[in-house]
């Protein structure tokens, strides 16, 4: 759904936040020798594409209420919680929760009009 949703442009499934925290937790598993990995090392604690995902967490997506947002406020809460953050990594964790409810999706989608993969993919996210 995430490639899907790139390859059209479709928002209800990709938004470039995401897409870097996605990247970010990626880059936990790099080979830190590679060359090409370094550049975006950074400090010891934070990479520079978590850098990234926290400017857009403050800048872009501002008022954002769908699925990839919690998503990637989930992701987000992971990175900070991984590198000893554990306030910030509860307030995103939380942020998403938050989310999670003003869009609904605690509720049974299982007889709404959404499409069989959109209840797939909410159920998938809680």
């Amino acid at each position: 759904m995430f490639y899907g949703g790139l390859r059209t442009g479709d928002a209800r499934r990709y938004s470039a936040f995401l897409h870097v925290c996605i990247l970010a937790i990626g880059l936990r598993y790099a080979d830190k020798s590679d060359p090409g990995i370094q550049e975006f090392i950074g400090d010891a604690s934070e990479s520079v594409i978590h850098q990234k995902a926290l400017w857009i967490a403050r800048y872009e997506a501002e008022g954002r209420c769908d699925v990839p947002a919690i998503q990637a406020l989930l992701l987000l809460g992971d990175l900070k919680f991984g590198v000893g953050r554990y306030n910030s990594g509860w307030m995103y964790a939380g942020l998403a929760s938050r989310l999670c409810f003003d869009i609904g999706l605690h509720q049974e989608r299982s007889e709404s009009k959404l499409s069989e993969e959109v209840v797939h993919m909410h159920h998938m996210v809680v």
